[in-house]
């Protein structure tokens, strides 16, 4: 069953919403009862409307509960291989202007096999290095 990490506060008049901070019902109540519509944001993503004597602040670590820190290689690994699609999907997109000699014709890449080479690095990335 999803867990409920944070509510929003929701203006459907401004269109804006922010982070709930304050759980005081009283305070809550009032907001609904002006309009503010609450928010509750579950830990798989999804997100459902709430009344506001239904928010309670949300605990969202316990000490039993693991804490998964990323390092910068993580990262860095992740992003240059989203750099590499996105440069492949550019030089598909607007192809550099170069003139290619007959000896050089054999040499030349196809962009989209480097674009489809850089996407599934990335899908591997996804799939594989979560761990």
């Amino acid at each position: 069953m999803a867990k409920i990490v944070r509510y929003w506060a929701h203006d459907p008049v401004g269109n804006i919403e922010n982070m709930l901070q304050s759980f005081d019902k009283e305070q809550l109540q009032k907001g609904e009862e002006a309009g503010i519509v609450f928010v509750a944001e579950y830990d798989d993503g999804t997100r459902s409307i709430v009344k506001a004597v239904d928010v309670v602040e949300p605990q969202t670590f316990s000490n039993d509960e693991d804490i998964t820190l990323v390092l910068p290689s993580y990262v860095d690994e992740r992003t240059s291989a989203t750099v590499a699609c996105f440069d492949a999907l550019a030089e598909i997109v607007n192809p550099s202007v170069a003139t290619v000699s007959a000896d050089d014709a054999e040499a030349e890449v196809d962009p989209i096999k480097v674009f489809m080479a850089a996407i599934e690095k990335l899908r591997a990335l996804k799939t594989g290095g979560d761990a």
